[in-house]
Order: C-alpha cells, then structure tokens, then sequence
C-alpha cells in the first residue's frame, strides 16, 4: 500500500484547502449585494428589522472598524463615522445623535447592527424583494472609473507581465489540535510563520521557505521548512531528511490552464465570480508616500467549491495515487469534507504600477473527523499516524509583501531530493 508522508498530505491539503471545503444550508443568506450573492454573511429577523454583523458589514462595505470595548465600536468609510453601543438606540453619525431602529445586540459572540439603518448610512439602497425573500444591497463603487474587480484583475495581468517576484512575510498561527480525545497541547499552539519566497510565473517555479517559531511555553523547537515546486514536481525539504520529491498532485495542464486565464482579463474576471470571490474596495491608504488602492475579498465557499471540481478530484488523485488502499482516499475525502472555512483578505494595489505590494489575510479553519481505522506508514524511515479521531480549529493572520518585480528565479539546489518510498 502505498503511503505518502504527513508534511506532503498536509501541503497539498493546504493549498487546495480554499476549493474544497463545505459549507452547510445554514450558513447561506438571502443577501444580495451588487447583484451578487452573500451567502457567506449572516442575517436575521427581528421584529421585522434585519441584523447583520458589524464585521460582515464592514467586509460588504470596505469600511473600517475600531471597538473602543467589546461593545462600543465606530464605522468609518469615505469620510462618514458611524458610533453604536451595544444595548443601546442612541447612536452617533458624524458626531451628531441619532436613533437606530433596533439596538446592536451580542449573538453568539457577535455584534449584530440594523441592517438598512447602517447600510443605508454608508450610501446603500436596500430594497426587501417579498417574492424572493431577498434583501438587495446595491451601490456604485469604482475608483478611477474601475470597478473592484477591474482593479484586481488588471493586476493580475500586470503581475503576469513581470513574470518573477519574491515575497516576504509573517504568520501568526494559532491551533487547537486533539487527537483520539487528547488535546496535542495543554494551550492552543501560537505559532509564528516567518516566509520568504520567490514565485515565477512562465515557467511555473515556486520557492518558499519558512520558519516556524512556536510559543516558549510549547517547548518545541524553531523548524524550518522549503518547498520547491514547478509544473510537474513537488519539492520539499524537512528536518532531519533532506530534500523529497514526488509528482506535482496538481496537472500540468492545470496550471497552463490557469495561466491562460490569468493573462485574458475577461476570462479572470468570470472565474473569480464563478468561484465566489466578493470584492469591494477600502479606504484608500498611503503607505511610506506610495498611494494604494484598497481591495477586500471574502470568499464564498460553497460557490467555490462548486465551482472547482476538478481541482478538487485531482488532489484527491495526486494525494492517493495509483494503487493506494481505498480506505485512505476515503478517509482523505472525509477529512475534506469536514472542513469548515472562514477566509477573508486585503490587497493593497499600487497605484502607479497596478502591482500588488501588499496582502493581508485572515482565516480559520476548522476540522472534526472519525476514520474508520488507524492507518501507519512508512517513508524514509518516518512513520505517518492517522488517529481515528482528529480535530483542528487554526486561526491565521498575517502580512506578506511582494517586493523585487522582475528579478530572475533562483532556484534551489535539488539534485540530490530522494523520490519517495512506499514500505
């Protein structure tokens, strides 16, 4: 039976995390924004007015957020301030009271607000469609005669045109792991992710390496990790073994594919609604005298996954493999279908050269599965336990920046990666 190791299942789950994962019935809305729909935000009814999350109104608007407390917060975008206290009508616009409709109310460890008070304060209309059962949200936004989508994807051409560039940054990871009932750790995992890397578009090369720091109190020690990848081979380098090399899980004909799509701005732009991707813009921001468009994006992830099977059936293949046990793929699809995924990100495009410099993500992910058995192997002399019970809730934030545009690719020195082993 053949048998990949844990790390390699772990990063080809990772990058394909975002195009997989579930989302159930109750998590989808009758929201409507901009003709698109919102399903991945909240809403509910009461006594006939609608109360939507502070925060997911901030993500549909582009707006920002401060709490003065866990129940004092204020809204500002494009010049409008809006103040609420929990519990309380009264509110302030722009220094000036005001009485809501209903009060800010804590549900389930989140500030609800009055839906068309709020959004119409920031310059929504908010129609009630009764034979739909939809609320409509729409609003003209561009900046510079381009929409937020626009903006994206003429980066992304952009971005193709230069064809290399490196990135840096840092991850804070926190991660609550329990195994067969016992939890891995007596505290969540706090983990620091420092990472650089070089990316090259034609031909496809990636290279990452990171740094892993967890808390003093974890007791484990700093480990660094590179991963190396081109069109058809995956690379990776651990502790103690060295470089390893298999088969890309991903075609090469699916990248090409993707490729194409991103230097043709009509076909971007149509992939990214048909894979759930909500965009607005921020407020703009200067950073260091460089003036940035601000893009936010939330992904729908049941409009993604939809919209991804074939990646979806290609990792699956490229994690088992020819001649694996069917008992590892199903518990691999298992695991997969498990997930659930909240993921929320800001780019920071400049102005001047459409390039994007700056990428802010957040994102939890969270798991509970039951296999059928307990599995081990062997690669390399490294065993890979699947407990029979497993459960993870991980939280990741963090900055990257992109940094030396059309730099050429360095890539590392592999010549001597040993092809994995199945005992």
């Amino acid at each position: 039976m053949g048998k990949k190791p844990l790390l390699v299942i772990i990063l080809a789950l990772m990058l394909s995390l975002v195009a997989i994962a579930p989302a159930t019935a109750s998590d989808r809305s009758n929201l409507i924004v901009n003709g698109e729909a919102a399903g991945m935000f909240d809403v509910y009814g009461e006594n006939g007015i609608s109360m939507l999350p502070a925060e997911a109104f901030v993500r549909i608007a582009g707006a920002d957020i401060s709490w003065n407390s866990d129940t004092s917060l204020i809204i500002n975008e494009n010049g409008q301030t809006l103040a609420l206290v929990v519990d309380q009508k009264e509110a302030k616009l722009n220094g000036e009271n005001v009485t809501l409709p209903a009060v800010p109310a804590i549900v389930a460890e989140q500030v609800y607000v009055p839906l068309r008070f709020v959004a119409g304060t920031f310059g929504f209309d908010v129609i009630w469609d009764e034979q739909q059962r939809q609320i409509l949200l729409n609003r003209e936004e561009t900046r510079d005669d381009l929409t937020p989508l626009e903006v994206v994807v003429k980066s992304g051409a952009v971005t193709q045109e230069i064809n290399t560039y490196s990135m840096d940054g840092n991850i804070n990871m926190i991660m609550d792991v329990q195994s067969d009932g016992t939890n891995a750790t007596a505290a969540p995992m706090d983990m620091d992710v420092q990472l650089k890397g070089q990316i090259q578009n034609d031909p496809m090369q990636v290279y990452m390496r990171q740094v892993i720091t967890a808390a003093a109190e974890t007791g484990m020690p700093e480990m660094a990790v590179e991963t190396y990848m081109t069109a058809d081979k995956m690379y990776i380098n651990v502790p103690e073994q060295g470089w390893i090399v298999q088969d890309m899980p991903f075609s090469p004909e699916l990248w090409q594919q993707q490729q194409d799509i991103q230097s043709n701005p009509i076909q971007a732009a149509q992939q990214m609604k048909e894979m759930g991707m909500f965009m607005n813009f921020g407020n703009d921001v200067t950073v260091e005298g460089q003036d940035y468009y601000v893009v936010n994006a939330t992904l729908d992830m049941e409009k993604f996954r939809e919209g991804m099977p074939q990646m979806m059936q290609q990792v699956l293949q490229g994690i088992s493999g020819p001649g694996d046990n069917p008992e590892q793929v199903k518990a691999m699809q298992q695991m997969i279908e498990s997930m659930e995924i909240e993921y929320y990100y800001t780019v920071l495009i400049n102005k001047e050269t459409l390039i994007t410099d700056i990428i802010k993500l957040n994102a939890r992910i969270k798991m509970d599965v039951e296999a059928s058995q307990t599995e081990t192997g062997a690669v390399s002399g490294s065993e890979l336990q699947v407990p029979k019970a497993f459960k993870l809730d991980m939280k990741m934030s963090g900055d990257i920046k992109v940094t030396d545009p059309g730099i050429p690719f360095n890539a590392p020195d592999v010549s001597d990666a040993m092809e994995m082993t199945a005992e």
